[in-house]
């Protein structure tokens, strides 16, 4: 069994719901289905709960100790996404600070062709090295004897994900799974402690059911890697970001963008954006605080910037909260009528304030940033871009797209609708 499985956990706390096991996971391989993501989510909090109350077996039928934190772990998408791809591709590599499992799973074998079942199967295996070795009392420690059991019930470990793919149809699918913590060894699994009222007893620690919660913001580290960390994004939301709002730039340029009397004038320079993260989506992410989401209107945008805004319940993934943001700020044109010279009239800023960021000629960048609050109940979407509109003046010349992009010492791009950076030379 090669050292190739892809975990990751995350720990909140006291007084705070179990994390319920999602329905929707909104990570990228639609080939994998939820159903399989949630019960793989809960083999793992099952037995971590079983081990926080020092219940589970060790060799010679004695039990391992209490400990005093054991996270809760949360499902990290982009962990998944990077043991998908260093499956088939070796040159994807897994962060050193990452623990990495991996097993053959032969769906059909033994006439099981349930790939769940058969992935439970194995994990089952992987958990029974719990009693390759005694680990009770203060003998809890990582060793090669445990490793797979080790990587599953490390107490620190906060996010994880599990995958498997066939890259060679001949062969059995390989399952993965990636944890964010390692440990070195000899050390211990977790601290232990004698009462059971001292399990999830440190004051940061928000338990339930014997469980630690936290915040979880991604793992940082996970391949690809983004294109900077000040944002806290991952590199496919800040791609995603990146690449929705030029879509819909493209749809307004080229007269598709639909509002309530007909289509949006054609815009003539429109330039593409580029994603800013050190700095745009630095100040963005400082500017999201978990203790006033219900006042997100009082935000007030860095200087010279507009700023977008938008909040889903915590039980909707990081990603899927940009993409349903920027979604919904585009829909809002289908409430207003664009004028023929397109300007941020009083109409456009009661009831498209969020649209007309979007499609501001002046803006050439842009920076994001969503926060999992799960301990006031939501997650939070927010961009800002390097402009601001004026009152009564347009948004952007009207012409046909591209015309006006020699103007700016620009370029047409392939797609014919914004005007992009000439290549050089």
């Amino acid at each position: 069994m090669s050292e190739i499985v892809i975990l990751l956990v995350s720990t909140l706390s006291n007084n705070v719901e179990t994390f319920p096991v999602p329905t929707t996971f909104g990570c990228k391989n639609s080939m994998i289905s939820d159903n399989w993501r949630a019960a793989v989510l809960k083999f793992h909090n099952d037995g971590r709960r079983r081990v926080a109350l020092g219940n589970q077996r060790t060799m010679d039928n004695k039990l391992m100790p209490m400990a005093e934190r054991m996270n809760e772990l949360v499902w990290d998408c982009d962990l998944e996404h990077n043991a998908w791809l260093n499956l088939c591709n070796s040159d994807i590599k897994i962060n050193s600070n990452f623990y990495a499992t991996t097993d053959k799973v032969e769906i059909g074998k033994s006439g099981n062709c349930n790939i769940t079942e058969v992935t439970l199967d194995a994990l089952k295996v992987w958990w029974k090295q719990s009693e390759a070795k005694d680990l009770s009392g203060n003998k809890n420690k990582y060793s090669g004897a445990i490793k797979n059991f080790g990587r599953m019930a490390t107490g620190e470990v906060k996010g994880f994900a599990c995958t498997y793919s066939n890259c060679n149809k001949n062969t059995p699918n390989t399952l993965m799974c990636v944890y964010d913590k390692k440990l070195q060894p000899d050390d211990l699994l977790y601290t232990t402690v004698t009462d059971e009222n001292d399990v999830c007893a440190p004051a940061d620690c928000k338990c339930e059911k014997r469980l630690c919660q936290y915040e979880y913001t991604g793992a940082e580290k996970a391949n690809p890697r983004p294109l900077c960390a000040q944002d806290g994004m991952t590199f496919d939301m800040q791609t995603m970001a990146t690449n929705m709002h030029n879509y819909y730039r493209r749809v307004l340029a080229t007269g598709w963008g639909e509002d309530s009397n007909g289509y949006a004038p054609r815009a003539k320079q429109l330039p593409a954006l580029e994603y800013n993260c050190k700095d745009i989506g630095k100040k963005t992410l400082a500017l999201i605080d978990c203790t006033k989401v219900d006042s997100l209107h009082t935000i007030t945008a860095t200087p010279g910037y507009t700023l977008n805004y938008h909040k889903e319940s915590y039980k909707v993934s990081r990603e899927e909260t940009l993409e349903k943001a920027i979604t919904s700020w585009w829909e809002q044109v289908k409430g207003v009528d664009i004028n023929d010279k397109a300007e941020y009239t009083a109409e456009v800023r009661d009831k498209a304030k969020f649209f007309a960021p979007m499609v501001l000629e002046g803006a050439t960048q842009i920076g994001c940033a969503v926060k999992d609050c799960r301990s006031t109940g939501y997650t939070v979407a927010a961009c800002q871009y390097n402009t601001t509109p004026d009152d009564d003046e347009a948004m952007y010349v009207i012409g046909a797209p591209c015309s006006g992009c020699e103007k700016n010492s620009l370029t047409c791009e392939k797609l014919g609708a914004l005007c992009v950076a000439k290549p050089s030379p």
